[in-house]
């Protein structure tokens, strides 16, 4: 919620790299501001920390180490910390910007909280505490204002770790030590000594009545502080009051600092029975007494969930109060489907009635809708075939729909979907089969279920808006059905409207929340939308639904997207585990093996990367995956500078498109062999590879955007030859066949071939503005010519930071892993011009970390060798003889 700040000099300013939007809150740690990061264009939130915060250095420098600490848990319930910085007496922290609600908040706008609500949101923050625990890293201020309920995904995340030791410490440091008591008359040996050391803390903070006894009496602290503050947190929640509570700060300390649970009982007349175990654990006034880790205290609540009546999670809207999940009571037993089948005739079409039981098809989800078939057994393998499709076990789904259709070939809604998972794996021949047999069926098909056969017909057709049409009305019409949001967010996917796409798929996790395709597709919604931290979220919480499960059907494309996101993140040790786990799961999976290969060689572990390139050569493949998996051994061989091996590659593989008359393929391949020879100084080649280009795609019709492959490499060529008239006259017809009428980065090349600095520059602006997934490598090409272009204007910090952008790439086998090469070789060359010759000598060490296997003699490598010795050479020259 944004407060009013149009008289906060900082909102519209700039602070570092971050743009400053908005004041959304204030208290006495400081100012909370909306902004955005420019260089990586995300929403972030910086906490500004307040002065008084700040006066001690030693408490400041032991904040920002549980800071940076802290930084490195990756939690999906944890609050993220991007970076800690100082620009000119602003002391702030950047971090995960959240959508959303504190439970405070939500406590003051709907009041008491439901068990289920407590259980929902407890479980997640013990989650949380216990992986911070095991960090060694003890939060200290838990309270309601510290727990945000976000908008998208739906969950907790626990904020403003590190800054309650801050704030103690500091008060230390600023105040004097006076052994007063509540009242102000001084005492030789209190019981609890309330010096202005804990007053100004708990004012600092506003926490008083979330501290521990330990914590008010200043003994030593441990984790059970927050086992402690967990148990006030769950009685506030429950009751709407605090165990502790009187009219002074300082009294509600001496409260805390003699009492115990049973010293309180009076004040939790109102907490549910079944809670005062739980809460009795929490607030023993020793510590040896409470639960001693946060996993025993997140046991009994599991415990305790298995009475409580499930309802649907917090909504974090101000306007709403929280919704339940939508329930269907609806349920009809086998024996009256049986009667009906006999009583009406086993051929006749019937709608059948919702659902089975689970102990007669345990493998059958409870939320099935009717369906037009004149077979049970068919419906039956149906549903199974349906849930293999929501767990993402392609094979399952197919060998179970197939068993459907072969019992009942009528059945429109198996066919369907059996069509879209023949037409995903390849084989559309089969898809138009299972089309034709459901549009066939249409005239004897109702409601929801005509539109959904309507819906995917149109989806084989790649009549995208019809598609949609018919989903949109199917879930307007009949807004429990699930299948019509899975249906609606697949077309507009297909649009490329992924911000519709995720709010069809948020309903399916509204109707259920433990629907696992939905938070599969949801979280590469995210990532197409470039926003990957909650598509990591998504993923994660993917897995644990396929784990949980005990089915683990589908659990190694779980655990491929999982580390492809932490990939993307460059989160490369958790990455790479699950790319590992995917593999040992799926040793077919030849998109696995890319990825990890990818995080391997990033990490400069490129014999690993080879080995698993290797491997995925060795599985029995179609000469179309052969094909593949060479040209990504081939761009690991550019990766590390071996341009001969990648020629190599690059060779078998345009053989092999060749052999199978993939015409796009021979061209890409051909393109990809021109690159490298341009960039070995091999004109002669070049100029061959550009010949057979030239001559493959003249074959093809005018309009053929395949066409476009020659006119790209006749563009480059004529540009390495600065004969810039041929070079327009090819990019024109270029952007022609692509149907562009302009190509912001190649006009840019001309541009700076010809020394037009200032039209480069804004050329290059203008393109790198539409990208919004740099780890694609999206406009790798036009970061670095920017970054060149201000490193030649002698501007070094932008030619960094677009240089820096370049390199956010981690899909570098689809981006152009020379330019990615030479982006890090520039940076080394400006820190060396810059006089930052640390600096420059690690960029220096990257690079050749990459390519201490490269072929010798490359010109590339030969600078980057010279300018590592010359930097030598200034950090520690040689003894005067």
């Amino acid at each position: 919620m944004e407060t009013k700040s149009h008289n906060d000099p900082l909102v519209h300013s700039q602070l570092s790299h971050f743009s400053i939007l908005a004041k959304i809150g204030e208290g006495g740690m400081g100012c909370v501001y909306k902004a955005v990061d420019v260089r990586l264009q995300r929403h972030v939130a910086i906490k500004l920390l307040s002065p008084a915060l700040i006066q001690d250095q030693k408490a400041l420098k032991r904040f920002q180490i549980e800071a940076v600490a802290a930084s490195t848990i990756n939690h999906p319930n944890i609050c993220t910390i991007y970076e800690i910085d100082k620009v000119n007496s602003h002391r702030f922290i950047a971090m995960e910007y959240i959508e959303g609600l504190t439970v405070r908040q939500l406590l003051e706008l709907h009041g008491l909280f439901k068990d289920w609500d407590v259980i929902w949101i407890m479980e997640q923050v013990c989650s949380a505490l216990g992986v911070a625990h095991a960090a060694g890293i003890v939060h200290l201020d838990i309270k309601p204002d510290n727990i945000m309920i976000c908008r998208e995904p739906q969950l907790v995340k626990i904020t403003d770790f590190g800054l309650a030791r801050l704030a103690s410490e500091t008060a230390e440091y600023n105040v004097d030590f006076k052994d007063v008591s509540a009242k102000g008359k001084e005492h030789d040996t209190p019981a609890f000594k309330p010096d202005l050391v804990t007053t100004t803390f708990s004012n600092i903070m506003g926490t008083a009545a979330y501290m521990s006894p330990e914590q008010v009496k200043r003994e030593t602290i441990d984790f059970r502080s927050d086992i402690w503050s967990l148990g006030v947190l769950m009685v506030e929640l429950l009751t709407g009051k605090k165990p502790f509570r009187g009219d002074s700060q300082v009294e509600v300390l001496e409260k805390i600092a003699g009492a115990d649970y049973d010293h309180i009982a009076t004040n939790l007349a109102t907490l549910p029975h079944k809670w005062q175990p739980i809460v009795k654990s929490c607030l023993r006034n020793s510590p040896a007494q409470r639960y001693q880790s946060v996993n025993e205290l997140a046991r009994d609540i599991d415990a305790l969930k298995k009475s409580v009546h499930k309802r649907g999670h917090l909504a974090p809207d101000e306007q709403k109060v929280p919704r339940k999940h939508r329930r269907i009571v609806l349920a009809v037993i086998l024996p009256l489907v049986l009667l009906l089948l006999i009583t009406a005739g086993i051929t006749s079409s019937r709608q059948w009635l919702r659902y089975f039981s689970r102990s007669e098809f345990s493998t059958v989800p409870i939320d099935s809708p009717p369906v037009t078939t004149t077979s049970l057994q068919a419906f039956h393998y149906f549903l199974q075939g349906r849930e293999a499709w929501w767990r993402y076990d392609g094979s399952g789904a197919i060998q179970r729909l197939q068993m459907a259709v072969e019992a009942d070939s009528t059945f429109a809604y198996a066919q369907c979907l059996l069509g879209v998972l023949l037409h995903w794996r390849a084989r559309g021949g089969d898809a138009q089969k299972c089309f034709l047999a459901a549009a066939q069926q249409q005239s004897r098909l109702k409601g929801w279920e005509k539109l959904l056969v309507s819906g995917f017909t149109a989806y084989f057709d790649a009549d995208y808006t019809k598609m949609l049409q018919s989903f949109d009305e199917l879930v307007v019409d009949y807004p429990e059905v699930i299948d019509g949001y899975l249906g609606a967010a697949l077309a507009c996917e297909e649009l490329e409207d992924f911000d519709k796409a995720i709010q069809y798929t948020r309903k399916v996790i509204e109707i259920d929340s433990t629907h696992i395709a939905a938070h599969g597709n949801i979280a590469d919604m995210f990532e197409n939308k470039g926003d990957l931290n909650n598509a990591v979220t998504y993923s994660r919480k993917y897995l644990q639904l396929i784990l949980d499960s005990g089915n683990l059907a589908g659990a190694a494309g779980a655990h491929e997207q999982v580390g492809k996101h932490c990939h993307l993140l460059a989160q490369s040790e958790e990455a790479i585990l699950h790319l590992e786990k995917s593999l040992e799961l799926d040793p077919s999976n030849k998109d696995v093996s890319r990825i990890l290969l990818e995080a391997y060689a990033l990490q400069g572990r490129l014999t690993e990367a080879e080995n698993t390139i290797k491997s995925a050569l060795k599985l029995p493949l179609k000469n179309q995956e052969r094909e593949t998996i060479y040209v990504a051994y081939a761009k690991l061989m550019l990766f590390s500078g071996r341009y001969v091996d990648a020629l190599a590659h690059l060779q078998k593989a345009k053989k092999l498109a060749a052999e199978r008359g993939a015409l796009g393929n021979f061209l890409g391949n051909s393109k990809s062999i021109f690159e490298i020879y341009l960039a070995m100084g091999q004109s002669q080649l070049a100029q061959i590879e550009v010949k057979t280009i030239l001559d493959s795609s003249a074959k093809l019709v005018e309009k053929d955007r395949l066409r476009s492959w020659g006119y790209y490499v006749a563009f480059q060529w004529a540009l390495s030859r600065q004969n810039f008239d041929e070079a327009q006259y090819y990019l024109n017809l270029h952007n022609k066949v692509v149907k562009q009428k302009i190509h912001l980065g190649y006009q840019a090349q001309i541009a700076l071939a010809k020394g037009e600095k200032l039209e480069a520059e804004k050329l290059l602006l203008q393109d790198i503005k539409t990208a919004t997934k740099p780890f694609w490598g999206e406009k790798l090409e036009s970061n670095y010519y920017l970054a060149r272009l201000y490193y030649e204007q002698h501007q070094y910090d932008k030619a960094i930071v677009y240089c820096q952008t370049a390199l956010q790439t981690r899909h570098f086998l689809i981006a152009s892993v020379i330019v990615y090469c030479q982006a890090i070789a520039l940076l080394s060359e400006i820190y060396e011009k810059m006089g930052e010759l640390e600096n420059a000598l690690s960029w220096c060490d990257r690079f050749l970390l990459y390519w201490r296997d490269a072929d010798p003699g490359i010109p590339l490598l030969v600078q980057v060798q010279e300018r590592k010795k010359r930097l030598l050479e200034q950090v520690n020259p040689p003894p005067n003889v």
